[in-house]
């Protein structure tokens, strides 16, 4: 049973599946840097909330 579980192989196709998921997250990580600094830009330009009682 473990022979085949730790067979190069196996291994082979560990390292590989590793790699494919470290860029999936990768993508998320950049993804979601993005979108915060669109979203700080959004906030930026548009002056950010403002209170009912400044107006």
């Amino acid at each position: 049973m473990f022979d085949k579980m730790f067979s190069e192989e196996a291994i082979e196709n560990f390292k590989i599946a590793l790699e494919i998921m470290g860029k999936g997250m990768g993508g998320i990580f950049a993804t979601i840097i993005i979108i915060m600094i669109i979203i700080m830009i959004i906030a930026k330009f548009s002056g950010g909330k403002k209170d009912k009682k400044q107006q």
